[in-house]
């Protein structure tokens, strides 16, 4: 049977512990943000929203500053059209915003948080090359 947490026991601190168990290197940062280091270079920003009980797993992108808004946006649309399991968005101060939220109403297991943070970094890393057409990615 794979161990569950209850979702009374979900904490950052919990959370880095699983990430740690698994070898994923993390951190938190001078304002108290856990944060994922990956190989291929993404900072995953995790933190908890619990009044809705989910965990969100956000990367930022920074954007050419001579992206045009139109740019920006059908960038985040096409994402969006293509790709199910991250939202992305494009900001005003020339960033993409990638985000996934994970529910843990009632418990979730170590192994799907840590599966999660791994398939969201993928599904980022393939997607950016493949849709950024118009080369606004820095």
């Amino acid at each position: 049977m794979i161990p569950l947490i209850a979702e009374k026991d979900i904490s950052l601190a919990r959370l880095q512990a699983i990430f740690e168990a698994a070898f994923v290197e993390n951190d938190v940062d001078e304002d108290g943000d856990l944060y994922i280091r990956t190989e291929n270079g993404t900072k995953i920003f995790v933190s908890l929203d619990e009044r809705n009980k989910l965990v969100r797993f956000t990367a930022l992108y920074g954007l050419k500053e001579d992206a045009v808004e139109a740019d920006r946006t059908a960038l985040a649309n096409t994402l969006n059209d293509n790709i199910v399991f991250v939202r992305f968005s494009a900001t005003t101060r020339n960033s993409l915003v990638c985000d996934y939220y994970l529910p843990y109403n009632g418990a979730v297991s170590p192994l799907h948080v840590v599966t999660v943070t791994r398939l969201f970094n993928r599904i980022i890393a393939s997607s950016l090359g493949e849709y950024d057409t118009a080369d606004i990615l820095l």
